[in-house]
């Protein structure tokens, strides 16, 4: 629950000259963008409907200003929450699914409906998502089995695992992603979870598995 508070603390320029001026990229992307922090969505302890619920509806706010939403924290269920959102305002939307886990499991990893190892399952619910549009990067580790990955390639889905990554490289896995994301939607979502990374560049995710990604990797991948 502080990991808004935490987020908010490391993004702080500490000292003089306060400036966001990016070394690598040359830009200073609070100079090129309108940045607003919208605050923290009241989450329900313990419903987690009523507090995805909730989550809709403040990103459909931002989409209703015709802003680009940008989601920090909370378990991965909230995408199915924040896609929600896009899906009010967007009839087909591309997604670009970066994570150690494939996340589509009917009734998620512990029996739960809208758990974080469901919420692509519930996104093709909603009918705002082909599978010839989604491209998840980053798989690795021993779930979900073969049988979900069948289900994903009968939705035509297609997926790069770690090994991919290793073996074909961050250029082309992120054109061919992009491209399908982008073929014939109105709107393309992100979703990057945290386990991606190797435990080494981030040991506090709550489902380590080894050979993940480098945040060197990470950042170019996001570029």
């Amino acid at each position: 629950r502080y990991g808004p508070r935490a987020i908010r603390a490391a993004s702080t320029v500490p000292s003089p000259p306060y400036e966001h001026f990016n070394i690598e990229t040359g830009v200073d992307p609070f100079g090129v963008f309108r940045t607003v922090d919208y605050g923290d969505v009241n989450i329900s302890p313990g419903d987690v409907v009523e507090s995805h619920r909730r989550m809709t509806d403040k990103v459909k706010e931002v989409l209703d200003i015709d802003g680009i939403p940008v989601m920090l924290g909370g378990d991965h269920s909230i995408t199915f929450a924040n896609v929600r959102a896009f899906a009010k305002k967007y009839k087909n939307i591309g997604m670009i699914h970066i994570d150690t886990h494939a996340d589509c499991a009917p009734q998620g990893l512990c029996g739960f409906k809208y758990d974080h190892g469901a919420h692509i399952r519930r996104i093709m619910e909603l009918g705002c998502l082909k599978g010839k549009n989604y491209t998840l990067i980053g798989p690795r580790g021993y779930w979900p089995g073969p049988d979900l990955y069948k289900w994903m390639a009968d939705q035509d889905f297609q997926w790069f695992t770690m090994l991919d990554v290793e073996e074909l490289g961050i250029d082309r896995i992120a054109k061919e992603a992009a491209d399908r994301a982008n073929d014939n939607v109105d709107a393309v979502y992100i979703s990057w979870d945290i386990d991606t990374f190797d435990p080494a560049y981030a040991p506090g995710t709550g489902e380590p598995e080894p050979n993940g990604l480098t945040s060197r990797e990470g950042m170019k991948l996001m570029r």
